[in-house]
């Protein structure tokens, strides 16, 4: 007698059993649905706005940054940053499947057909300005055009129907508030607490002041589908949010200086990395980011070991690559010496057959700790049946020196810059 389901359905009929009624294989599978940009991977979309990302020499910060990099090393992902211009494009990153999450001031009411994760921070919309004592009968309160903040204001204002409501039209990022207001003295623009708190500890001439019975939240957006994946921040945002490190980054992101600058920059001397670097991947971008890694770009900073300057390059490896008429002492002399010795690292190394597309960590961990440790790899990897020419998975797996490290945050760091300057900041 035949069966009248086949094996294979009850196989089936099990499984999805199974993922039905044990909650953890049901989460696990949530994480990854299809369109999840890579497993594995946490693909974010940040806004460059006050207190969400900035960049003071060269040192990346901001709440929703350093929250990424603490989930994510938690929950062992590996993190990919790619930026927008605005808030509305960061969620539509989202929805076209593009990124997994936008982070970024983003208010909890701010847009449909997205999963909003547990509220991140929630508090009153404040008024601020520049020298008011308060909000009087006939003033016109400003409020950012398109924005959610504005709901909950026009109820706070037919409440208080004396005060009128102007949207700026101009206006979408946070950070382009406080410029207005700085230029336009009396103007008061609606803005959520954290970004009140804010004002009023970068502007000694600042004024603030909640609107009774407003409340906004602000939280990260997860594509609608993504259950699992926002179900596992949230929890995690749910068992940190009153710790000491959680509260340290609020305090951190929202009272520094740096958010307020409009110009995209990694550093000061971003004139001259521009001006010397090479094609790629030798561009500024990566010039940044090992000018960063060596010397917090610290012009005339000497180790203990005897490096020099801005790349700190030792004596003999300096004099040795360094441009007539140029010194090791003075950034755009040091600059062009440790571009020459990463060059002859490239050549060194294509010398050996590492193609083109592999080079560069090669090079990186070469820089680092000089190419014997790296070498001593590269014949390791050979003899244990790896691939001497490839770097991850192969000569990276037996390499035991700091320039593998080295070479992969370096990586990171400039992909960092490289997307920030493309998109991060108008």
């Amino acid at each position: 007698m035949r069966p009248l389901i086949a094996p294979s359905v009850w196989l089936a009929l099990f499984f999805c059993t199974r993922a039905a009624f044990d909650p953890i294989a049901s989460h696990e599978n949530d994480l990854y649905l299809p369109g999840h940009t890579e497993k594995g991977v946490l693909t974010a979309v940040l806004v460059s706005d006050v207190g969400v990302f900035s960049i003071e020499e060269g040192q990346p910060s901001g709440f929703d940054y350093q929250l990424l990099k603490w989930y994510t090393s938690d929950a062992n992902l590996k993190l990919r940053i790619l930026f927008a211009p605005n808030r509305n494009a960061a969620l539509d990153s989202v929805k076209l499947g593009k990124a997994d999450v936008a982070c970024g001031n983003i208010l909890t009411q701010e847009a449909s057909d997205v999963r909003f994760s547990t509220p991140l921070m929630t508090g009153p919309v404040y008024w601020i300005s520049v020298e008011r004592e308060e909000i009087y009968p006939g003033d016109t309160l400003y409020t950012l055009a398109n924005s959610p903040l504005s709901v909950s204001v026009t109820t706070w204002a037919t409440e208080n129907n004396s005060v009128t409501l102007s949207p700026i039209s101009t206006l979408f990022l946070f950070r382009e508030l406080f410029p207005f207001l700085r230029d336009n003295p009396g103007v008061a623009v609606a803005a959520p607490k954290w970004m009140a708190l804010a004002w009023k500890r970068w502007f000694s001439r600042a004024d603030i002041g909640p609107l009774s019975g407003t409340r906004v939240s602000l939280g990260w957006a997860f594509r609608k589908e993504s259950v699992g994946m926002e179900r596992s921040f949230s929890e995690w945002v749910e068992s940190h949010r009153k710790s000491r490190k959680y509260n340290a980054i609020f305090r951190s992101a929202y009272g520094q200086r740096n958010a307020l600058h409009t110009k995209k920059r990694i550093s000061s001397l971003d004139a001259i990395l521009y001006k010397h670097a090479a094609p790629a991947p030798y561009d500024a971008p990566l010039l940044m980011a090992v000018a960063f890694k060596e010397s917090r770009f610290q012009r005339s900073v000497v180790s203990p070991a005897g490096a020099i300057g801005l790349m700190q390059l030792m004596p003999a490896t300096g004099r040795r690559f360094l441009p007539e008429g140029t010194s090791l002492q003075e950034p755009e002399g040091n600059l062009r010496a440790g571009i020459r010795y990463l060059l002859f690292l490239d050549r060194y190394w294509e010398k050996k057959g590492v193609p083109a597309d592999e080079r560069i960590h090669f090079v990186l961990a070469s820089y680092n700790t000089g190419p014997a440790p790296v070498e001593r790899a590269y014949y390791r990897a050979k003899k244990e049946g790896l691939d001497p020419h490839r770097w991850n998975g192969h000569v990276e797996e037996v390499l035991r020196s700091p320039g593998r490290r080295y070479a992969r945050e370096t990586l990171e760091l400039a992909d960092l810059y490289r997307a920030y300057l493309k998109t991060g900041s108008k």
